[in-house]
């Protein structure tokens, strides 16, 4: 179920230590609060990792919108750029415009490199 995104650091020895018990939790019939007690973790750092690793790409995101029983079903979001493939004439008339879903517009007189884009698209992502 874990998985690691493309451009993320590589997972901690803490992440995977969450990521055990993320999955195991996962697999069972428990609630996250169930689990907690039983392993004798506190409830609000369980949640903590799933959010933190959510937002590194490492856990799937649960739709809370679609639920299967009193259980979320789980769909991963998804993670990467796709390269685009453009004549160079067209290259010369293109100006780059990204909007972030929380209003930010980001623009560009040509188009940037994907290594700067992604780096700057993981500095500016809302931690969840």
């Amino acid at each position: 179920m874990a998985r690691r995104g493309a451009g993320h650091r590589e997972l901690t020895e803490r992440d995977h230590f969450w990521l055990r018990h993320l999955e195991r939790q996962a697999a069972g019939a428990e609630t996250s609060k169930t689990y907690a007690a039983r392993e004798k973790l506190s409830i609000c750092a369980l949640y903590q990792a799933r959010m933190r690793l959510t937002a590194r790409g490492a856990w799937p995101v649960a739709s809370a919108s679609v639920r299967k029983g009193s259980r979320p079903v789980v769909a991963v979001a998804p993670v990467g750029f796709t390269r685009l493939a453009l004549p160079a004439a067209a290259l010369a008339a293109v100006a780059c415009r990204l909007r972030l879903s929380s209003g930010m517009v980001l623009e560009w007189s040509a188009p940037p490199p994907v290594e700067v884009l992604a780096g700057l698209l993981e500095q500016i992502a809302p931690s969840r």
